[in-house]
Order: C-alpha cells, then sequence, then structure tokens
C-alpha cells in the first residue's frame, strides 16, 4: 500500500477515533508489511531487513507529512522508527544492532 493509501484511511476511517490513535494504528499497519515484504523478496539477512524497513520508513515519512498538513500533529521525521523502537525494542535490536 502506498503513503496516499494510508492517508485516505486516515481520513476516512474510524471518524470517532483520535488523531493520535488513527497514526499508531496506521504505523502498525505498516509495520505488518515488513513480513509480506520479506516473504516476496525472500529476505533473510539483517541488511535485508535494514533496507525493508528504510523503505518502509520513507513510505510513512511520506504519510506523516500529510497528515501533518492538514492536522498540524507535528510529526517528525523517522516517527515510525521511533515507533518501531518503542513498541518492540527487540526486534528493534535485531534489525539494528548498532543503532540506526
Amino acid at each position: 500500500m502506498k503513503a496516499k493509501d494510508y492517508f485516505t484511511r486516515y481520513v476516512n476511517e474510524f471518524p470517532d477515533k483520535s488523531n493520535e490513535w488513527k497514526v499508531v494504528k496506521t504505523f502498525r499497519d505498516i509495520f505488518c508489511e515488513a513480513q509480506e515484504i520479506a516473504k516476496s523478496r525472500n529476505a533473510k539477512t539483517d541488511t535485508a531487513f535494514q533496507n525493508i524497513f528504510k523503505e518502509l520508513n520513507q513510505k510513512a515519512n511520506s504519510f506523516c507529512r500529510m497528515v501533518n498538513e492538514i492536522d498540524a500533529m507535528n510529526l517528525k521525521n523517522d516517527a515510525f522508527m521511533i515507533f518501531v523502537e518503542s513498541e518492540n525494542p527487540e526486534f528493534y535490536r535485531a534489525v539494528y544492532p548498532n543503532g540506526r
């Protein structure tokens, strides 16, 4: 799914939820994409997973810019990777043993 698609879902789905909740839900959905991408690319190495997460982070950055334009949430660049690190530190350290 593209950043625009995630943004469309952000705007249209879950109108009763807070913007913060919708951003976290989107980040979780983007995170789940990693498994599908890894499977399709037959990714096995740390480098392969780092590249996948670099791509996903770029997508999330685009999504964040769109959200910031309409909701002025001031989401930072790399907010997705900060989310991954805070939600699943063991996974983050496995993919980035020396940090990003």
